[in-house]
């Protein structure tokens, strides 16, 4: 039986980073799904789209009301 080495080792470090990141990732995804992260998703896709609009040269007001 031929063993394969990894070209990295796993250490105490990396496991708790990871498991930090994971942890982190769980509660923004818990404050996404809340009526504030709603509110939120909602400002950040308006400014995506007018920044945009923009680089095309295209304008757009921010406070421009639409339903999505």
């Amino acid at each position: 039986m031929i063993m394969l080495v990894p070209p990295f080792t796993v250490s105490a470090l990396s496991i708790n980073l990871i498991w930090r990141i994971s942890a982190l990732m769980e509660h923004y995804a818990f404050v996404l799904e809340s009526e504030d992260g709603l509110c939120l998703r909602k400002t950040n896709l308006i400014q995506t789209i007018h920044s945009s609009l923009a680089i095309e040269g295209n304008q757009l007001a921010e406070n421009t009301t639409f339903q999505i």
